[in-house]
């Protein structure tokens, strides 16, 4: 979060990562700050939590590039 903001205190903005984006959907602020649905928030979330995990692996084990002949 910009400038160690407390995820209670955020808005949507402040969100620099997937992570805490997931974060802040799941625990209901995108609905409490009018940014989203209540309805589809979850699935939002779990989007997000998605993308978070697949950048992690990226960065665990990089793409294999093929070598040039």
């Amino acid at each position: 979060m910009k400038n160690n903001i407390k995820l209670f205190d955020a808005l949507w903005s402040d969100c620099e990562t997937d992570e805490e984006r997931f974060n802040f959907l799941i625990s209901g602020r995108g609905y409490e700050t009018g940014i989203i649905a209540k309805a589809i928030q979850h699935e939002v979330a779990m989007a997000f939590q998605f993308r978070a995990g697949v950048m992690k692996e990226r960065l665990i084990i990089p793409p294999q590039v093929p070598a040039s002949r």
